[in-house]
């Protein structure tokens, strides 16, 4: 990207963002200064409703402990040729094996107030937590010596619904669930006139869905369908106005489901 001319700047906040009242550009205020775009893409993941207030109740930060093992440990699998990823619970536990044997374990926000909901801060890993998730393979019968190496904690973008949140915002288009390719490649016009669109509330499924969602913003911020490109994409990911609304009801939030689930136990 550098390679191409594109300028990254590190370690820089962005305060807010503004439009001109006189020319409609965007203004994003950053602690390093003022950027003047045509054109924005918001990739902040569970900090966004920070700069969008739209998405308030829509993404919710959530903090999640991990720690790694030494490389070495015997493989957890009877099949060594074999390496899986594993879950447990609604995501409080989940790690896989690296080929070297290093262990990575990661989740235990249930050992945390309000199971670590809303907490946007990144801090020192807590020490009973870590100790918890250093001895939890173990305690479901896994025959190991968990070597601790290292430990952190990161905060997970939650989409309400589950689903991430990828395209222009619905303010700027009132149905953009409606998106269709045409003859001229391009977006109905409310695609095409749009200049803020959210990339953001993978719910801890990043990896797997980041990539081909910021490839399908990238040809939105063209104006242009992702299946022109032929990126594959998913509909329902689009936001839109009765989303929004969607998935701020009560009741209707993966973490109600959660609610539910501690009252059934």
């Amino acid at each position: 990207a550098i390679d191409l001319g594109v300028e990254i700047a590190t370690d820089t906040a962005v305060i807010k963002v503004e439009r001109n009242a006189t020319d409609g550009r965007l203004a994003l205020h950053t602690d390093r200064g003022i950027i003047t775009c045509d054109k924005i893409v918001y990739a902040t993941n569970a900090w966004t409703s920070h700069l969008v207030p739209e998405l308030r109740d829509c993404v919710a930060p959530v903090m999640n402990t991990v720690v790694a093992s030494k490389p070495g440990v015997a493989p957890l699998l009877a099949d060594r040729n074999r390496r899986a990823g594993n879950s447990l619970f609604p995501g409080y536990h989940y790690w896989h094996q690296r080929t070297d044997g290093r262990v990575i374990l990661g989740g235990f926000r249930n050992l945390h107030p309000n199971r670590g909901v809303g907490v946007s801060e990144d801090v020192e890993p807590d020490p009973a937590t870590v100790k918890a998730a250093v001895g939890f393979l173990s305690s479901l019968g896994f025959n190991m010596d968990f070597d601790l190496d290292f430990s952190w904690t990161g905060i997970i973008g939650w989409s309400m619904d589950g689903l991430p949140w990828v395209g222009p915002l619905p303010h700027q288009s009132s149905q953009p669930a409606t998106l269709v390719s045409s003859s001229n490649d391009k977006l109905p016009a409310s695609f095409g006139g749009a200049s803020e669109f959210l990339c953001c509330g993978f719910s801890g499924h990043g990896m797997t869905q980041a990539w081909n969602a910021g490839r399908a913003v990238a040809e939105m911020v063209r104006g242009r369908d992702p299946a022109v490109s032929a990126i594959p994409f998913v509909r329902a990911f689009l936001p839109t106005k009765d989303r929004m609304r969607r998935a701020k009801v009560s009741g209707g939030d993966w973490f109600s489901y959660e609610d539910a689930k501690s009252a059934d136990a």
